[in-house]
C-alpha cells in the first residue's frame, strides 16, 4: 500500500473488494479498523459482512482525535486488544476504580422470595415418604398413596404459582368520620324504613315517593332504591334514566 504501483493497480485492474472482505470472514476476522480519509470502505464492507465491526479512524468534517478514540474504543468493546497506556501517555491518563453500585452502596435488585417451611419434622418425614412413594415406610396406606402423591404435587405447584402472583385483599376502613348529607334524597320502594331514618339522621331531607315522581323532583341529591325484585328494579332504573343524581 506504500508503493505507487499498488494504487496504479487499483485503477487498471479489478479491485475484488467483496472477495477481500469475504476472505477476512473466512479467516475469522470479526473487527476491522479502516485507515483512510473517511468511512466509505467501512460502509461498503458492512454490506458484505454485516456481523463484522468496521471502525473508520478518520471521518470527514469531524475532529481527528475524537474520531480515532471512538474507533479504537469501539474495537475494544468487541474484544480487540488496545494498549491504553500508550493511548493516554501524552495526557497523563490513569486507571481508576469504578464507583460502587448506586454510589451509596444501596442494592435495589429484587431478592428472590423463599417460601417458609411449614410443619415439624414428623410432617416433613411423612410427606417426603409420600413423594418417594415409599410403601415400606407408609405400610397400610398403599391404596391412598397415589391420591396423596397427586395431591401433594398439585399443592406444591399451586403454592409455587401463588408465590409468583399478586393477591388482592380487601380490608374495611374503621373509625371513619361520618359523612354529612344535604339536599333532597328520594327513597323508592318502601316507606318508613331504617334507611330513611339513617338518611335523615345524616342531614338529608327524605321523601318516600315512586320512581316516576322522583324523576320530576328538582335538584335531587340522591336516590335510594329498595325494590322487591328484578322487574321493579328495571322499571325504576328506566324511570330514573334522566336523573343526574347517584342511584
Amino acid at each position: 500500500m506504500q508503493q505507487p504501483g499498488y494504487w496504479l493497480d487499483q485503477i487498471r485492474r479489478t479491485v475484488r473488494f467483496a472477495d477481500g472482505v469475504t476472505a477476512l470472514q473466512t479467516m475469522g476476522v470479526t473487527a476491522c479498523l479502516e485507515l483512510g480519509p473517511d468511512g466509505v470502505l467501512s460502509g461498503m464492507a458492512q454490506e458484505t459482512a454485516p456481523d463484522t465491526v468496521f471502525a473508520p479512524v478518520l471521518r470527514k468534517d469531524r475532529d481527528e482525535t475524537d474520531t480515532a478514540l471512538t474507533a479504537i474504543s469501539r474495537l475494544w468493546t468487541v474484544g480487540a486488544g488496545v494498549d491504553w497506556a500508550k493511548v493516554f501517555a501524552d495526557w497523563g491518563g490513569r486507571a481508576v476504580d469504578l464507583p460502587t453500585y448506586a454510589f451509596q452502596r444501596d442494592r435495589f435488585w429484587p431478592e428472590p422470595w423463599v417460601s417458609p417451611t411449614v410443619g415439624d419434622g414428623a410432617d416433613s418425614a411423612f410427606w417426603n415418604a409420600v413423594e418417594r412413594e415409599d410403601l415400606e415406610e407408609l405400610a397400610g396406606l398403599e391404596s391412598a398413596l397415589p391420591a396423596l402423591t397427586a395431591w401433594r404435587r398439585r399443592h406444591r405447584e399451586r403454592s409455587t404459582l401463588d408465590s409468583w402472583r399478586y393477591q388482592v385483599t380487601w380490608k374495611p376502613l374503621t373509625d371513619l368520620p361520618p359523612a354529612p348529607l344535604s339536599g333532597t334524597w328520594a327513597v323508592i320502594g318502601q316507606e318508613e324504613t331504617d334507611v330513611s331514618a339513617a338518611l335523615a339522621a345524616a342531614g338529608a331531607r327524605v321523601v318516600n315517593i315512586p320512581a316516576e315522581e322522583a324523576a320530576q323532583l328538582p335538584d335531587i341529591a340522591g336516590v335510594v332504591l329498595l325494590a322487591s325484585g328484578w322487574a321493579d328494579t328495571l322499571a325504576a332504573v328506566q324511570a330514573l334514566g334522566e336523573v343526574p343524581a347517584p342511584l
